[in-house]
């Protein structure tokens, strides 16, 4: 049974909250981009501006804005509750398990290693449960409204970002990947620093009895240094990541702002149109992170 299909089937009980989750991401998506039409109707208000048009955009961008406060809310809990809860049954039918285990399947385990996999590594799966509900579904709901409108708007600057999307989204795989990779050798530095833990301090009468304390600071030094190189190596590209993507965005967007000031330059573009379109980039550019 392969994970997506496992977790699917535990997901199950959950079906009424994760649909009204998903309500709720349709609604702060929705109040998320209402932005755009907003940035339209500024670049046109303000070109003969009035009391009531004032009125009116003062009082959308705070409705807007607590309107997607008020699901984002209701979705970050409803995804929270579901993550922690489906969580605690996960470790709860590990830890059955492992009890349903032979004795000659226990003599060969490190105990260490199964409670790193009973504790930290549910508490990954946790976090990136929680990150799948409250974040990247939602991204997912904005980028595909996003994309929707600058098509609509203006095939020609469509084209132009559709190709500078494909140069983030490579740079930004080529890093997940790489952070998939480190994260993978992160747990398994962690794992061995609880072994050496608890092997010296569960026989510290005979690390004391033999004068060992020195040798067994040594061992835990070695995989406590293991795990700090590893989790460095994660920073590292965590700090290469954000430059270098935003590199390239500005690249991107410099290209759609040519081309939007010459599409302005023969008619075929309203100021406020471009205006919009550059407010349904910026909307996408952190889902698209």
């Amino acid at each position: 049974m392969s994970v997506v299909r496992a977790l699917a089937i535990r997901l199950r009980p959950f079906a009424p909250q994760l649909v009204l989750a998903g309500v709720c991401v349709a609604a702060a998506s929705a109040s998320t981009f209402g932005l755009v039409p907003l940035a339209k109707f500024a670049g046109t208000a303000f070109g003969h501006l009035t009391a009531g048009s004032l009125n009116t955009l003062v009082l959308g961008l705070i409705g807007l804005y607590a309107a997607r406060s008020l699901f984002t809310f209701a979705q970050s809990a409803l995804s929270a509750h579901v993550a922690l809860e489906l969580t605690a049954r996960l470790r709860e039918e590990l830890f059955a398990h492992l009890l349903a285990q032979s004795l000659r399947f226990h003599q060969r385990q490190r105990v260490a290693d199964l409670a790193s996999r009973l504790v930290q590594d549910l508490g990954v799966l946790q976090q990136s449960l929680a990150a799948l509900l409250a974040e990247f579904v939602p991204s997912v709901v904005v980028i595909a409204y996003a994309l929707g409108y600058i098509v609509f708007l203006n095939w020609r600057l469509a084209l132009c970002t559709f190709v500078g999307v494909p140069l983030v989204g490579l740079a930004i795989a080529r890093f997940g990947a790489r952070l998939h990779a480190i994260s993978t050798q992160v747990q398994a530095r962690v794992a061995d620093v609880f072994v050496r833990a608890q092997e010296s301090l569960a026989a510290i009468l005979v690390v004391k009895a033999f004068g060992r304390e020195a040798g067994e600071l040594a061992r835990f030094g070695t995989a406590n240094r293991a795990h700090a190189d590893a989790l460095w190596r994660s920073a590292l590209v965590l700090a290469v990541q954000s430059p270098a993507i935003a590199v390239l965005q500005t690249a991107a967007l410099a290209g759609v702002l040519w081309v939007g000031g010459d599409e302005i330059l023969h008619g075929r573009l309203a100021s406020a149109d471009l205006l919009a379109f550059a407010a349904a980039i910026g909307i996408a550019v952190d889902p698209t992170q």
